[in-house]
């Protein structure tokens, strides 16, 4: 089975080079600028240094909301694909790279722009996402503010959905039309068909003149669906912040799992009936609407009538929220709402004759939607725990199976063929598990002590003291694959896990680039992830053993017999040495 698809973030990793004895981070590797061509364009150039490349799917580009210029889609040009050590095939620019940014409205000319980009150098080490954050002037050329530098952003898988979405609007548009027309399939729509024959079959009404009252009323309530994408991209701009702590993921991936179970009909989110029967008989006695009262009757009766939409809508105003886009968040919706209101077009044109009879594959239909939900809270919770994710991933699975194997029969009357289905779906899930459980062996039985704290870190520094222990102190990250490299292939090695039994292990989880994580990087000069250090047990970096990137098990071994004779040397000449 392929990874179950799930939407969502943006993209983070770390990077570092050594050329002539020297570190250059993201900024000197890749010289991002911004070159101004007439009204029509601007250009973002990019110099990548040699031997090193850009991630297609981690470079954006958007206007800040204080920009006098708005911005249209972005012309990348055709990447270049590779396979990365982890045989991942990722899609990546190298030496140059010149995109094509339309200008839709040029204002008075003040563009500020923010560009977000990361890379890598080879396979063994990564950068951290960095950004061009820039005002400029187009008539003028001249730069007024430029605060470019390091990203604070989550991090996020390169071949995720989420950052392919996050780099692809249509692709977002489309996917939520597609809901829309899944929605549309459900029972949910048909408390709203009452009201639309109510407006189409006035004896007067010519096909035309339906069609136009049948497009005005979807219209009505794509345009609520828009407003709504809106005011979830308010809302989650103002709490952008609360919205990447724990607890803030917990109620989301919670409100998923209850929208999933109100599509199994183990309950209904709606306004109580009573306001919903004197709306609707309200609006049933209402003859010769004109186009803008039928406009408006579309939107109030999405909102109220249709008993179960308020799920799929509350999950996909959830995601919009995430995404700070209100372009993007108005048009998926409105999309959303256009889907829905398929069937609903179908009958004012051919009528009801034309459309297809309600029965058992709705109920399927709608479960399908519930098992779109459960896999959305089982990717937010995945965010947070990391160390179980493929328990979550695991209980998704088993869920999505045992649905498909108890709800197939609504649409499949050969029993054989559905435990054919079950029985396949069973064995991929178990191979993918298993390529999954084997990729994910971020050092489980490694002894490293893992730390996101400066305080955690004094700690073990203290307890290493009195042990008399010297410290290897790993920077390591979740989305890094050379980090995973160097869990798979390094320290899971016995020969390796011998070696470290003699030491302090404590591995600095840089997943999330929080302020401790930059003080502790900064304090050690590390630029690249995977950094390995060597301490004294009183927290002196020992020079001359930092190993950057990935190391090959044998390399690595190599290195602590080199530091164990020097340490034991110190050590044995000076028995009072702080060092020891």
């Amino acid at each position: 089975m392929k990874k179950i698809w799930l939407v969502v973030a943006l993209a983070l990793s770390v990077f570092r080079a050594f050329a002539d004895g020297g570190a250059i981070g993201s900024l000197e590797a890749f010289q991002a600028s911004i070159v101004p061509q007439s009204h029509e364009y601007v250009w973002v150039k990019f110099d990548i240094s040699p031997d090193y490349y850009l991630y297609k799917n981690k470079i954006t580009i958007n206007t800040a909301d204080d920009s006098q210029v708005k911005l249209g889609d972005a012309v990348l040009p055709d990447p270049i694909a590779i396979t990365n050590d982890m045989n991942e095939q990722v899609y990546v620019y190298k030496n140059k790279l010149e995109i094509q940014v339309p200008i839709s409205e040029y204002a008075n000319g003040v563009l500020h722009i923010v560009v977000n980009y990361q890379g890598c150098k080879g396979a063994s080490l990564c950068l951290p996402e960095a950004k061009l954050d820039e005002t400029i002037n187009l008539t003028t050329g001249d730069v007024i503010s430029n605060t470019s530098g390091l990203s604070n952003t989550q991090p996020n898988d390169d071949d995720s959905v989420e950052s392919y979405f996050t780099g692809s609007p249509i692709m977002v548009v489309l996917g939520f039309f597609a809901i829309g027309l899944l929605i549309a399939f459900t029972p949910c729509v048909f408390p709203l068909l009452p009201v639309l024959f109510a407006i189409v079959s006035n004896k007067n009404t010519s096909l035309l003149r339906g069609f136009a009252l049948a497009l005005s009323y979807i219209l009505g309530g794509a345009t609520l669906y828009a407003l709504a994408g809106i005011g979830a991209v308010l809302l989650g701009t103002g709490l952008s912040v609360y919205l990447q702590s724990a607890w803030i993921t917990y109620l989301i991936a919670g409100l998923f799992l209850v929208f999933a179970l109100s599509m199994y009909d183990l309950f209904e989110i709606k306004l109580p009936s009573v306001i919903q029967t004197k709306l609707g008989a309200k609006i049933n006695s209402m003859q010769g609407m004109s186009l803008l009262t039928t406009f408006i009757i579309g939107g109030l009766s999405n909102l109220i009538l249709s008993p179960c939409v308020t799920a799929p809508l509350a999950s996909a105003l959830l995601y919009i929220s995430s995404t700070h886009n209100y372009v993007l968040g108005a048009s998926s919706l409105f999309a959303l709402g256009l889907g829905s209101g398929v069937p609903l077009l179908i009958i004012a044109l051919f009528g009801k004759k034309y459309l297809p009879k309600s029965g058992n594959w709705m109920t399927f239909t709608k479960r399908i939607l519930a098992l779109v939900m459960i896999a959305m809270a089982g990717y937010m919770l995945s965010k947070v725990l990391f160390d179980y994710d493929d328990i979550v991933l695991a209980i998704v699975f088993g869920v999505i199976t045992l649905t498909i194997a108890k709800s197939a029969h609504l649409i499949i009357n050969r029993k054989w063929l559905i435990n054919a289905v079950v029985a396949i779906l069973v064995i991929c899930g178990v191979f993918t598990y298993k390529q999954y459980a084997a990729m994910k062996m971020h050092g489980a039985d490694d002894g490293f002590d893992k730390i996101t704290q400066v305080s955690q870190l004094q700690q073990h520094i203290a307890e290493a003291k009195l042990k008399h222990k010297p410290i290897v102190l790993d920077f390591y990250a979740n989305w890094c694959s050379a980090c995973r490299e160097m869990d798979l292939r390094t320290f899971s090695n016995k020969d390796v896990q011998d070696k470290l039994s003699k030491y302090e292990l404590v591995r600095v989880d840089a997943t999330y680039n929080s302020r401790d994580i930059q003080q502790m990087q900064n304090q050690y000069g590390v630029f690249a992830l995977p950094t390995v250090l060597i301490l004294y047990p009183d927290g002196t970096v020992v020079d001359g053993f930092q190993t950057y990137g990935f190391t090959k098990s044998a390399d690595f071994i190599a290195r602590l017999d080199k530091f164990n004779n020097s340490y034991s040397n110190l050590c044995s000449e000076d028995k009072v040495n702080n060092r020891c």
